[in-house]
């Protein structure tokens, strides 16, 4: 009895993960290890920009911060004039010109975490209500807090045994596109002191 090509070709799974760019994921999940001005490391991934960790996989999250960036390269008067009641239209926010479009991958995945921790950046910030609404509709719990603690909350939470999820900003707006960062903090100082 010979054996079939596609027996005699196959590959254990365990020989494939060898060569697996992102490395072996972790049976609790990806831990976010590290939170810098620019970006993250998730497990063995150093990410620029914001990232959402979600069922073992690392996303890009292009979303605006504090109104520059997103898909749009930013926030504009048409677009705060279209915002729903109840978005945060403060562009001291990181949050300003937020919708529940931003978190419309939550919509599709399986399975849908059990808490959804957010980081917004340096400090915490408010989530426009209209969003945190929208999220609990999907059935997740929802938590806020600056990138630092909500990185150092997911970890435990996924230590614990729990199904969460993540979506966090960096300390200083970058773009998930480029990676660069979507503001100049030297051009932003030397104005200040011009005033």
């Amino acid at each position: 009895m010979g054996t079939t090509a596609a027996a005699a070709t196959s590959v254990p799974p365990d020989v494939l993960s060898q060569y697996s760019v992102l490395g072996s994921p972790s049976v609790l999940g990806r831990g976010v290890y590290s939170v810098t001005n620019t970006g993250f490391a998730v497990s063995d991934l150093k990410v620029a920009g914001p990232v959402i960790v979600l069922n073992n996989a690392v996303l890009l999250w292009d979303v605006p911060q504090y109104g520059v960036g997103g898909p749009n390269g930013g926030v504009d008067d048409d677009d705060v004039a279209r915002l729903p009641p109840g978005s945060i239209k403060d562009p001291a926010s990181p949050c300003y010109g937020w919708t529940a479009d931003m978190f419309k991958i939550f919509e599709a995945v399986e399975p849908t975490p059990d808490i959804l921790v957010i980081g917004t950046g340096g400090t915490m910030a408010l989530l426009p209500p209209a969003i945190r609404k929208y999220l609990t509709s999907l059935g997740m719990q929802v938590e806020v807090q600056g990138s630092k603690q909500a990185a150092s909350t997911y970890n435990v939470l996924l230590q614990e045994g729990r199904k969460p999820a993540c979506a966090l900003l960096p300390v200083i707006p970058t773009s998930a596109r480029t990676g660069l960062p979507l503001v100049d903090l030297v051009d932003l100082a030397d104005r200040k002191t011009e005033e």
